[in-house]
């Protein structure tokens, strides 16, 4: 049976819903559990600004690999991209998916570090996308220091594949400033 209206093809998906929700009250929520709402997801709130008044003023060594996972989402001031950025300490992380790697651009290169993993120029059967790879730059956050960073991405041509400039990032956190900008340019994209 077709549905007339709109409303009337909701209807099975409503109750399918709620069946799900029954069963998995019912198993405990052990084997079902209902999906996320699309506006739940799209409802969570931005990250919070970065505040020089939360960064600790005394140095302290660099995060280890596994200390990140309690480092604090911070949002980008200006700027908008698919990259996250996190504050631990008086450290600054910035994560970009699908990228080939980062590099420091302008400032003090003591306690930076940069990386990537996995491959972002492969095909992902799974999520029908290109790549899954993630370069990561660690900065360390002090008042009187600014940097500059870029991430380089893949860029698929006719004549085959090669790099090319991607995010910049602008760190700036000058003497008499209350708190550090993070600031993002995003060229814009060219290739397949």
């Amino acid at each position: 049976m077709k549905p007339s209206r709109a409303r009337d093809a909701l209807v099975p998906t409503a109750l399918g819903l709620a069946a799900i929700v029954v069963l998995a009250q019912s198993s405990g929520g052990r084997a079902f559990a209902a999906p996320a709402s699309s506006a739940s997801v799209a409802a969570l709130p931005p990250p919070p600004a970065l505040v020089g008044a939360d960064i600790p003023k005394d140095a302290s060594p660099a995060p280890k690999a596994g200390e990140w996972k309690d480092g604090v989402p911070v949002a980008i001031t200006r700027g908008t991209t698919d990259c996250h950025a996190k504050r631990l300490r008086e450290w600054l992380r910035i994560e970009c998916p699908e990228r080939l790697g980062v590099s420091l651009i302008a400032g003090d290169p003591k306690g930076v570090q940069t990386w990537m993993s996995g491959d972002p120029t492969k095909w992902d059967e799974a999520t029908g996308r290109q790549g899954h790879g993630v370069a990561l730059i660690d900065l360390p956050l002090r008042r009187g220091q600014s940097f500059i960073a870029t991430f380089l991405r893949p860029v698929f041509l006719y004549e085959g594949a090669t790099f090319g400039e991607d995010a910049t990032f602008q760190i700036v956190w000058h003497d008499g400033w209350a708190d550090p900008v993070i600031v993002v340019t995003t060229p814009p994209r060219s290739g397949f």
